[in-house]
């Protein structure tokens, strides 16, 4: 008899091996766009259908908080094959909503997606902006074509779990303004630690685990004013200030190219002490292929250390477009072309030619 319980429990955990992964899956809400989520970490995953909310023009979207294992950093979404994303270069964008207040703005930086075989999209949200913290803080809405939300997320941790974005450290300035405002946390993304120059290049100096920061900015911005403490030991000589850019691709976490930067007339030292840097923007974002460049500021003496590294991004849905009219001519028709500042352009509003108008002797 022994045998045969042993038997038949060796064929249940043969046939429980056979099965897929899938049969394991977290239980999805019904009617819910997606239908998996799993984290960096792997780890169980709660989902809470939270009913439907509104929020700036938009009303009866599904709300879903997202309960993550410990050491979470980034969430891995599946949506279903007939959910539509506004997309740029397979990059999604989002809302950020405020909770509870439901306040709508717009989240910082575009969202990774990878299009599945079965048609399935699969969308990769970093969720340290969006974890709530004693039910407050912000969550998340993808855009679909039309930018409407898709639906809202927002995520905690389980009980005694916390992120795990261990390369995080204390922020190395204290803001970052546009025209005198300061720019909303949401707009600035911490990246990772950097590490900038190699020694097979002909630069002496090698700076590793520098702070780099990702920053969207409205478009038209030419430069932001960053705010660092008292104690930072930046170069400075009079209103300049000397710094480093260099060549990386979007996610890179290393570049072996170091150029030298001065930021002229850029540098103001405070009457609390703190220190206010004019940095460029033009000339520092990503171009649609994901290549661009960086800058940071450098400190003064020793190995002249890089204080902290930034990239920009325009937000694509703050275009200020300035327009230049084409009149039609007898034999060729008129439009308008709409231009903006961060270079982004399309024309519209054709007209037709005019035709020849004869007169008689």
């Amino acid at each position: 008899m022994k045998k045969r319980i042993l038997s038949l429990f060796l064929v249940f955990c043969m046939v429980l091996g056979m099965l897929p992964l899938s049969v394991f899956a977290v239980e999805v809400p019904l009617g819910a766009p997606f239908t998996a989520i799993t984290t960096d970490v792997g780890g169980t995953v709660t989902i809470t259908d939270k009913g439907s909310v509104d929020f700036g023009y938009y009303s009866g979207i599904s709300y879903y908080h997202v309960e993550l294992p410990e050491g979470a950093t980034e969430v891995y979404v599946t949506y279903s094959a007939d959910t539509t994303f506004y997309l740029y270069n397979d990059a999604a964008y989002a809302y950020s909503v405020s909770i509870p207040e439901l306040e709508m703005g717009y989240a910082s930086g575009s969202f990774a997606t990878v299009g599945n075989d079965d048609g399935t999209r699969t969308v990769t949200i970093p969720v340290e902006n969006f974890v709530l913290s004693d039910g407050t803080g912000n969550g998340i809405a993808l855009e679909d074509t039309n930018w409407n939300p898709v639906n809202l997320f927002s995520f905690s941790y389980a009980e005694g779990g916390e992120g795990g974005s261990e390369e995080q450290i204390d922020c190395p300035f204290l803001s970052i303004a546009v025209d005198g405002v300061e720019l909303a946390d949401d707009k600035i993304t911490f990246k990772t630690l950097f590490d900038l120059g190699s020694l097979d290049s002909s630069y002496a100096y090698i700076h590793e685990d520098v702070p780099y920061y990702h920053v969207v900015v409205p478009c038209g911005t030419t430069y932001v004013d960053v705010t660092y403490s008292a104690d930072t030991n930046i170069f400075d000589y009079g209103s300049d200030a000397y710094g480093y850019a260099t060549e990386l691709e979007v996610d890179a976490v290393s570049s072996a190219t170091v150029k030298g930067r001065t930021f002229k007339d850029a540098y103001t030292l405070n009457e609390d002490g703190t220190q206010t840097v004019k940095t460029p923007v033009t000339g520092y974002t990503f171009d649609e292929n994901g290549y661009g460049m960086a800058i940071t500021l450098e400190e003064e003496g020793g190995t002249y250390e890089a204080v902290c590294l930034f990239s920009f991004e325009y937000d694509k849905r703050s275009h200020v477009y300035t327009d230049v009219v084409t009149v039609p001519s007898c034999t060729e028709g008129g439009y308008t072309t709409y231009t903006c500042t961060c270079g982004d352009s399309f024309v519209s509003d054709y007209v037709e030619a005019l035709g020849h108008s004869y007169e008689s002797d």
